[in-house]
């Protein structure tokens, strides 16, 4: 791998995403900075929502009151402060059984932007990135299913990756910057092949 050139991409997609996206992450940043606590419900949910809709988080509309609820009545706070690493998980199995989805990545990223470095963002296209560089990293092993399920998991995969490819000097809120464009270029390509190849059978059988 031409780490040269790996580095040039990474630096090219953190300036695009930065420029599509500074004002929606301005925008989030100021709100949880605003409204740092996790105690009333009302204001979770006011940030919760706009980092829903900003960040496609996945939380159905319907949810988010339980959502918000679940985070305040977590007591979170003392543990973000603390960097305990249980955070996300924890919100996702109270969320799990309370809604019956784990939100997982809304999770991550509603933890994210009290430290970035504890809590990377899981997300689909991240997890498409890393699964698309695995194969291409020597000693690098990935089971999918688990990193599909497994915080934990991703989080050390997250770490690995970061590590293996040389770009510590990047932050992990840089990394995800690059790894969800990249992923998401990938799964764009995906299923424009995947329209291709059924629209030629759609052919083939006319």
């Amino acid at each position: 791998m031409n780490y040269n050139r790996l580095d040039q991409l990474v630096q090219a997609y953190i300036k695009k995403f930065d420029n599509e996206n500074s004002f929606e992450e301005d925008a989030i940043k100021t709100e949880f900075q605003e409204n740092n606590a996790n105690i009333d419900p009302k204001k979770i949910y006011i940030k919760s929502a706009a980092l829903n809709t900003a960040y496609k988080a996945g939380v159905l509309n319907i949810h988010m009151e339980t959502v918000s609820k679940i985070i305040a009545s977590e007591s979170i706070d003392s543990r973000l402060e603390a960097k305990d690493p249980d955070v996300v998980k924890d919100l996702s199995k109270r969320f799990s059984g309370e809604l019956n989805n784990s939100y997982l990545s809304f999770a991550s990223k509603f933890c994210s932007f009290y430290n970035t470095d504890v809590y990377p963002i899981y997300d689909r296209a991240v997890r498409e990135a890393i699964a698309y560089f695995a194969p291409r990293i020597k000693g690098f092993k990935l089971i999918k299913s688990k990193l599909e399920n497994d915080y934990d998991y991703f989080k050390e995969k997250f770490s690995e990756l970061k590590d293996k490819l040389n770009l510590k000097k990047y932050t992990n809120k840089e990394l995800d910057k690059f790894l969800w464009l990249f992923g998401k270029k990938r799964i764009a390509a995906k299923e424009k092949l995947k329209e291709i190849k059924k629209s030629k059978k759609k052919n083939e059988l006319l």
